[in-house]
């Protein structure tokens, strides 16, 4: 998206999430992908996009979601437990690799 976006004379940052509200008072907009939008107007998405959004609306920041429009599914989840499972991380794969003890 960064690409896209600088091709059409649009500057952008990609930042890390763990910097998000270090940089928030700084940018001027927020604007992230999306696996999904559901009916109720809520995205479903990665890890991070919640945080990012709570800290944009804290300081009065715009957020944006931008997909593609055949991503919008026919759910109403009240929850992020509602949420079937094709749009769940599986993290019974996420495997330590190092002893810690």
């Amino acid at each position: 998206m960064q690409r896209q976006l600088e091709d059409c004379n649009i500057s952008c940052t990609v930042i890390l999430d763990s910097a998000v509200a270090y940089v928030m008072e700084q940018v001027d907009l927020v604007m992230v992908g999306a696996e999904g939008v559901v009916e109720s107007g809520g995205i479903i998405n990665k890890v991070g996009s919640f945080t990012m959004a709570v800290c944009a609306r804290e300081m009065k920041k715009p957020f944006y979601v931008l997909t593609e429009s055949f991503k919008f599914v026919r759910l109403y989840p009240l929850n992020q437990q509602d949420l079937p499972n094709e749009f769940k991380v599986n993290t019974s794969c996420i495997i330590n690799a190092y002893h810690i003890f």
